[in-house]
């Protein structure tokens, strides 16, 4: 039986801590209302809502909708994505980038030479075919859920503006 997992939309989220970020700034765009108090220093009140205090997270999928949770919630529910290559010629060049790295570990790091060691060389050769592979299914991964997107945004404009 194979087996699926739920697709999940990125969020973008920025931890308060009390300062006015230009990264804070463009997330919640008219959103945020900022004062300063002095006692407490800025405050940062999301909408027509209560303040945020300062460690809580503020997340959003969309930028309209707003999500703040503590730190404990925020690391239960979400990690860090660390964004890609997207394009295959991206993709070659990040894989030719490791290559070098593992042959300089190799070669540099562990003084193994291709003439002396061609098990260990042939195995990273395998290792980067598969390596080229997984890329290769991630740029289609990634084009298939960019089609899936913008076939959303069609329907719903369709559905907005039925001609």
């Amino acid at each position: 039986m194979k087996q699926y997992i739920q697709k999940r939309e990125p969020i973008r989220a920025v931890q308060w801590q009390g300062e006015k970020t230009p990264e804070l700034v463009e997330l919640l765009g008219a959103h945020g209302h900022f004062s300063t108090n002095s006692l407490k220093g800025t405050e940062l009140r999301l909408g027509s809502g209560g303040y945020v205090l300062p460690g809580y997270w503020i997340c959003s999928s969309s930028g309209e909708d707003f999500m703040v949770l503590s730190t404990e919630q925020f690391h239960d529910r979400y990690e860090e994505v660390h964004a890609g290559p997207t394009t295959q010629k991206a993709h070659e060049e990040a894989a030719l980038d490791f290559l070098k790295q593992i042959d300089a570990l190799l070669v540099e790091g562990l003084k193994l030479s291709p003439e002396q060691h061609t098990k260990v060389f042939r195995d990273r050769n395998r290792l980067v075919d598969q390596l080229r592979e997984l890329l290769t299914h991630q740029t289609w991964l990634g084009q298939r859920e960019a089609q899936d997107l913008r076939n959303r945004i069609r329907k719903e404009l369709d559905r907005r503006d039925p001609e």
